[in-house]
């Protein structure tokens, strides 16, 4: 608060007050108005700029949210074999995700699309890339006994295998395998659904996790693509 003197005999009367504004006030007036400036700017910038007094997410979370937001990429690949019949048919098309397993890993039973194991060698058209379903992932042992495939000792209930009219599993489903096979780290062990005729993990072994392209989403009519117009999978 600023202090009134009354000063006299310098041509203001007696009576009259005389503010006098001393260097302690204005010290005082001039930190109460930094105070209030400073103040205003922080409620100002945040409503004009709508800023939130609530913290945002941090750089990490913004990154895995874009990431999770951004549609899959997808590729489509011709299937000229039967490997994968009845499920994929001679002359179908695959529409495959290619960022499936960029925050994910196989899983039983997917049907994934991977390049060609140095190992591979079946015969047929010369190809790059082949596709399979997961049977096996890393660390577990796979076997077969009576037609149907073991995991660890347990059965694997194959549920997406398709079955005849009765519905009893098909002929063309019967597994087998000469022993038993423990997939090593890194590894997936991989057979067609055609188990009688398909060449797969049981004759070259497990698919290295960075040979997989991505994960079959979508079974395509065969007239719906041409072999010249996309490439081919065996």
């Amino acid at each position: 608060m600023a202090e009134v003197h009354d000063l006299g005999g310098d041509g203001h009367r007696p009576d009259e007050p005389v503010l006098v504004v001393t260097r302690r006030t204005l010290r005082r007036v001039a930190l109460g108005a930094a105070a209030l400036v400073v103040l205003a700017g922080v409620g100002l910038g945040g409503f004009f700029l709508g800023r939130s007094s609530a913290p945002g997410p941090s750089p990490s979370r913004r990154a895995a949210t874009s990431r999770d937001s951004q549609p899959p990429r997808l590729k489509t690949f011709y299937v000229p074999s039967t490997g994968m019949y009845p499920t994929i048919k001679g002359g179908d098309s695959i529409e495959v995700n290619l960022s499936a397993y960029e925050t994910a890993t196989p899983e039983h039973g997917d049907i994934i699309v991977f390049k060609r194991p140095p190992a591979e060698d079946c015969g047929g058209p010369p190809v790059s890339d082949l596709v399979r379903r997961v049977i096996g992932l890393p660390g577990e042992t796979v076997s077969a006994h009576g037609g149907k495939v073991y995991i660890t000792g347990k059965l694997l209930k194959e549920s997406w295998l398709p079955k005849g009219p009765t519905g009893k599993p098909l002929a063309s489903t019967y597994t087998t395998m000469t022993g038993s096979y423990k997939v090593p780290a890194g590894g997936y062990y991989v057979m067609g659904d055609n188990r009688v005729d398909s060449c797969d993990s049981r004759m070259w072994g497990p698919v290295s996790r960075s040979l997989i392209i991505g994960k079959v989403v979508k079974v395509l009519a065969a007239r719906t693509t041409a072999a010249s117009v996309v490439p081919a999978v065996r």
